[in-house]
């Protein structure tokens, strides 16, 4: 679907589930369901609908589905030394990584040199680590720590990586992540494969399903008692 078909099935969709007795939406309240839709359409398929499994890469479909959003890109300039998280810590600003549109990290690879094991410029998958536990692997005089897989911390802005007493360098890292989409809008084209503001970034195969959200979305917001009482019974035989 290009942007103006996805209000059109909107608009018919919403018709016929209100039997054409709702008033319609505008324009602009349609899109705001329709990127609300694709927002939760995405977290789903990224943690599982309401984080239950199946989430992403346990089933074929969803990785299928969110292909179109992942990357994968090298840094190899934008490494800086971070010693506030300890003597080895190292920074990669995410503002360097598909233009700062990064939704959710999904992998980082650290190019590491050190010893014991001597390992020269060879790259790491790094282990994500709770913030609590940060204290425990800086690497300080008082704090002689070892650990063969450099820690990953995420804050806001930034991915932490933070090597052992035996780490000397991090220079490099490669990032994975799922890419933020761009807002739907009226004068969208058709997803043709190319990550940008003036295309659909999803695949067709999954537009339909974004409206759906947002038509049952959009029948909720009128606080209609027939679909409460719908929503119920899906919730009846659901349990």
């Amino acid at each position: 679907m290009t942007g103006a078909e996805a209000i059109e099935s909107f608009n018919i969709h919403f018709d016929r589930v209100t039997s054409f007795s709702a008033p319609g939406y505008l324009t602009a309240e349609i899109l705001l369901f329709l990127n609300n839709a694709q927002d939760q359409f995405i977290k789903d398929r990224a943690f599982g609908k309401n984080f239950q499994p199946p989430a992403f890469e346990d089933n074929q479909k969803r990785v299928v589905d969110l292909a179109p959003l992942l990357a994968r890109q090298t840094i190899t300039s934008g490494v800086s030394l971070n010693t506030a998280y300890g003597s080895h810590a190292y920074t990669v600003a995410k503002s360097a990584v598909q233009s700062g549109r990064v939704l959710y990290t999904l992998g980082v690879e650290a190019r590491v040199t050190r010893t014991n094991p001597t390992i020269s410029a060879e790259y790491i998958k790094c282990d994500p680590m709770k913030t609590e536990y940060i204290g425990k692997f800086f690497q300080s005089a008082t704090n002689r720590t070892h650990h063969v897989y450099p820690m990953l911390v995420e804050t806001n802005n930034n991915w932490i990586i933070i090597g052992d007493y035996y780490t000397s360098l991090i220079d490099r890292a490669i990032i994975e992540v799922m890419r933020r989409p761009y807002p739907i809008t009226a004068v969208m084209a058709e997803y043709n494969t190319t990550y940008a503001a003036g295309y659909m970034n999803l695949d067709p195969s999954v537009h339909q399903e974004i409206v759906d959200i947002a038509v049952h979305e959009a029948f909720l917001a009128i606080s209609d008692q027939r679909y409460q009482a719908k929503t119920s019974q899906e919730q009846m035989n659901t349990n």
